[in-house]
């Protein structure tokens, strides 16, 4: 075989930066991509290495790709980008063929460290063995998507918030489990009890939370949006919701500050809706609703 006379730049792809610091799983790429290189006769001029997520939706505007599209623009020995294997491409059937024919425009074929084989081939088994790396590929995120929702669906029903910290709680060794934080935690139950049952105004609690240093995560004073927002949430009446998921629990683990009654009666306060009178007709009680006009 004789000297390249071609160029190449070549993909390493984790998903996340944990797995990038571990390294091994990187480092296995590089060797596999270099491998396919000296194959197809070729040296890899740039390779990118790098922790980037691939899940489906996503891929069409990835900047690593992007990047290596115009790199290869401006140098017109490029010939391949090279990748490990298919999900480390992207774990994406239709976005991984509509960047295939991005790079096949300006001449750069898609080649595969785990099948070089198949980088000039165009017959049907070609074809057949990409397509099944591809779809294997895209297989697998939807089933890490799927246990993932469902591990986290479980963790709601049995109490525990995987989600960010509210006001007023903090992290606890226990994942999940918040517990309150002070004196932040006091003060916001203090001021929800005074809105409750002192007819105090919302100006009045918020007044008074930041005048007994009620403080955010950044030093800053609490203003009426956050505040309502905090009256809003359910989370303080122990109830633990996910938006993106229909999954509720009425009886999370965390201490709550109020009852669920109580936040229904906080969110007619903060909404600024009354309980409307009901006319009574034909009522003995309601002598003046019976009066037709």
């Amino acid at each position: 075989m004789g000297m390249p006379k071609t160029k190449a730049i070549a993909l390493c792809r984790v998903s996340t930066s944990k797995q990038r610091l571990l390294g091994a799983s990187l480092e296995a790429q590089e060797v596999r991509v270099y491998e396919c290189a000296a194959y197809l006769n070729t040296v890899i001029e740039k390779l990118w290495s790098l922790d980037t997520s691939s899940r489906k939706g996503k891929n069409v505007a990835r900047k690593d790709l992007k990047e290596m599209l115009a790199f290869c623009k401006k140098n017109k020995l490029i010939k391949y980008i090279i990748v490990d294997e298919a999900d480390r491409f992207m774990r994406s059937l239709e976005e991984a063929y509509w960047w295939k024919q991005e790079f096949k425009q300006i001449g750069v074929s898609l080649a595969y460290a785990k099948m070089p084989e198949i980088t000039h081939e165009d017959n049907p088994m070609a074809v057949m063995r990409e397509m099944m790396a591809l779809f294997q590929a895209e297989a697998s995120n939807h089933e890490r998507i799927t246990k993932g929702k469902s591990s986290m669906a479980s963790k709601i029903q049995a109490g525990y918030y995987p989600g960010m910290v509210h006001q007023g709680y903090k992290k606890s060794d226990t994942k999940g489990l918040h517990i309150p934080k002070e004196p932040q935690w006091s003060l916001l139950k203090k001021a929800m009890g005074s809105v409750l049952y002192n007819h105090a105004s919302l100006d009045d609690a918020l007044t008074w939370l930041n005048n007994n240093g009620y403080r955010l995560q950044g030093g800053g004073m609490l203003d009426m949006f956050k505040l309502k927002r905090i009256f809003r949430e359910p989370y303080y009446a122990g109830v633990i919701r996910v938006k993106t998921m229909d999954v509720v629990c009425e009886t999370g683990l965390h201490k709550s500050m109020i009852t669920i009654d109580e936040h229904e009666r906080l969110l007619e306060i903060v909404s600024g809706k009354k309980k409307k009178f009901k006319k009574q007709q034909y009522n003995p009680a309601f002598k003046a609703s019976n009066i037709i006009e």
